[in-house]
C-alpha cells in the first residue's frame, strides 16, 4: 500500500513539473529553448508551433530540438512546440502551414549540409503589441 502511495505522489510531482514549464534563456544574445511538452494534438504534421510574438523572432529546428533569437521586440512567449518526427541529417524541403496569425510566417533557411541541417523561419508580427501564431511544418 506504501508502494502504491509513494508512486501516485511520484505521478503527480511529474504532473506538476510538466504543467509548469518555463521559457529559460539560454544567453544574454536572446536565444531561448523550451522543452517538446509531448502533447498529442496535430498528429498529422512532423511539427508543430505556437506562441506569442511581438514584432520578429526567428525559430530553428534542428533534429528534435528547437530556440529561437529576438529579431527585434520582445520574445516570443507561451511557446509550445512538438516535434512528431526529427528533422533528418539530410536535406529537406520543408512546406509550412500558417494556421493562425495575423502576420507573416516565412521560412527563411532550408536545412542543409552546410548549415548543419538547420530549418529556420521567421515570424513577422506587423501589428502593436503581441500577435498569437500557429503553424505546422512537414518534411
Amino acid at each position: 500500500m506504501k508502494l502504491i502511495r509513494y508512486g501516485l505522489f511520484a505521478l503527480l510531482a511529474l504532473g506538476c513539473a510538466l504543467g509548469s514549464v518555463h521559457v529559460k534563456a539560454d544567453d544574454a544574445a536572446g536565444q531561448q529553448t523550451w522543452p517538446d511538452l509531448g502533447s498529442t494534438t496535430h498528429r498529422a504534421h512532423a511539427y508543430v508551433w505556437r506562441g506569442s510574438v511581438d514584432e520578429s523572432v526567428t525559430v530553428y529546428v534542428q533534429g528534435g530540438k528547437c530556440w529561437s533569437k529576438v529579431e527585434t521586440g520582445r520574445p516570443a512567449e507561451h511557446v509550445y512546440f512538438e516535434v512528431r518526427t526529427p528533422l533528418a541529417s539530410s536535406a529537406a524541403t520543408i512546406s509550412l502551414k500558417h494556421i493562425f496569425g495575423r502576420g507573416t510566417i516565412t521560412i527563411i533557411q532550408q536545412p542543409k549540409a552546410d548549415n548543419k541541417y538547420t530549418l529556420a523561419f521567421r515570424i513577422d508580427d506587423p501589428a502593436s503589441g503581441r500577435g498569437d501564431y500557429r503553424l505546422a511544418l512537414d518534411w
